[in-house]
């Protein structure tokens, strides 16, 4: 009788399982999509399912009928879960790659393997991410390039995260000055830590086969949260007298607890480590972002160098140095110091050489009655101070008189042509733009 009973228990379980197996009747589609170049896995790329469908009534006809949409994980993988049995296509179509299909068969009960590489699409354009640069306590700007055969991007522009990978996860900034195939952009309001940024280029034309975005490499730059403060121009200068002027652009973290000026007739960039017999320190209360400090007792005719400054638990962080000379009329002259040269900063006019002589002794600028017209030399030396941008006023196309006569004529001079950075002569009879010097010890 036991043998009975465990001969019918036998037949119950295989019955059981038979009926297990025969109840699956889906399958699955597994696989990893990676980087056709690099062989790394390509992240949050969409794949799409298709379902095979034929019309035996048009010769075979068939065509793809979208089921599915998913994406893939952070290491390229992507599934699809209780299919029917039957022939699908997969499909993934990534901005910037070629499209991909692959076609795959579904049977019961397995899983197919259906990996896939997406490869670069060539659409003649190329992306640089060149530099990060001006770095601050909160922000910095990006600078990037582009090259192209056929048409010019669209658009180009940065993404940048505290991922390595900008591309895919990163905030995206777009440039608004591309010029000549380099373009720039900057970003503020960041907090303190490590991010990547990675430059592009997004061509959108009417030719579909030059469609695409191209990226550059990842550079890698730091945000230290420290606080940032601005040297603004010296107001209200008299020979004895100024007002300096500073403001914090950021407060930083942990903030500033102090700030305030620092100022110097001796060191260009003065600190306030610097020695209390050659620099002056005045601390500013107050939590207002702008401020101020008036100054007394200065030495007539000298040039003062100041920065404004704020400290925090971490260290003292300075803006830039600014220099004004303490006299009366100071904002309408630039200093050349070194140079031993007082220039105004506007041009007297246009002239005869004769009259332009007298507009310069008649000038009064700053109080200074001695004015006269630059030699050819000294034009030159303002000339590339003007293109490096340290001075201004001058006219970009103007032709301007020297004192310098040229050659063995007494009545022809030499003038200065703006334009080309060149010299040239005129008689006294002709009419040029005048710049008034006057010498300084």
């Amino acid at each position: 009788m036991k043998k009975i009973f465990a001969i019918l228990l036998s037949i119950c379980v295989l019955s059981s399982c038979t009926s297990d197996i025969e109840e699956v009747s889906t399958g699955s589609i597994y696989g990893i999509v990676t980087e056709s170049e690099t062989a790394e896995p390509a992240r949050s790329i969409g794949v799409e399912l298709y379902m095979i469908k034929y019309d035996e009534n048009y010769y075979g006809y068939s065509e793809d009928v979208l089921l599915l949409k998913t994406v893939t994980y952070d290491d390229g993988s992507y599934t699809f879960e209780d299919l029917t049995p039957g022939e699908y296509r997969l499909k993934i179509v990534a901005s910037g790659y070629e499209e991909t299909k692959y076609k795959v068969t579904v049977e019961a009960g397995r899983t197919a393997r259906a990996d896939m590489q997406l490869k670069k699409k060539n659409i003649h354009l190329q992306a640089s991410t060149l530099r990060v640069g001006e770095i601050t306590g909160y922000g910095a700007t990006f600078y990037g390039a582009y090259e192209y055969d056929n048409y010019s991007p669209t658009e180009c522009g940065f993404m940048y995260s505290s991922s390595s990978t900008p591309s895919i996860s990163g905030t995206k900034v777009v440039s608004t000055n591309a010029n000549y195939g380099e373009f720039s952009a900057s970003v503020s309001g960041l907090a303190a830590g490590v991010y990547y940024v990675q430059a592009y280029a997004t061509r959108m034309s009417s030719s579909s086969s030059y469609n695409g975005t191209v990226y550059g490499d990842v550079l890698k730059f730091e945000i230290s949260g420290a606080p940032v403060v601005s040297t603004l121009e010296a107001t209200n200068v008299s020979e004895t007298t100024a007002t300096l002027n500073g403001v914090v652009e950021f407060e930083g973290s942990p903030a500033y607890t102090e700030k305030g000026f620092v100022y110097s007739a001796t060191f260009p960039t003065p600190t306030i480590d610097d020695p209390s017999s050659a620099t002056t320190k005045v601390v500013i209360s107050g939590t207002a972002k702008e401020f101020s400090a008036n100054v007394a007792n200065l030495v007539a005719y000298k040039t003062y160098y100041v920065r404004a400054y704020v400290t925090n638990n971490v260290g003292t962080f300075y803006g830039d140095a600014v220099s004004f000379v303490a006299m009366t009329g100071a904002e309408d002259v630039y200093v050349l110091q070194e140079e031993g040269l007082m220039v105004q900063k506007t041009d007297l006019g246009s002239a005869r050489y004769s009259a332009a002589v007298q507009m310069c002794k008649d000038s009064h600028v700053a109080g200074f009655n001695d004015w006269r017209l630059p030699t050819i030399g000294e034009l030159s030396l303002l000339y590339n101070k003007y293109k490096a941008g340290l001075i201004g006023g001058f006219s970009k196309y103007g032709i301007y008189w020297s004192s310098t006569t040229s050659g063995d004529y007494s009545d022809v001079y030499d003038v200065f042509k703006f334009e080309y950075g060149s010299v040239g002569e005129s008689s006294y009879s002709g009419s040029y733009r005048i710049r008034a010097v006057r010498s300084i010890k």
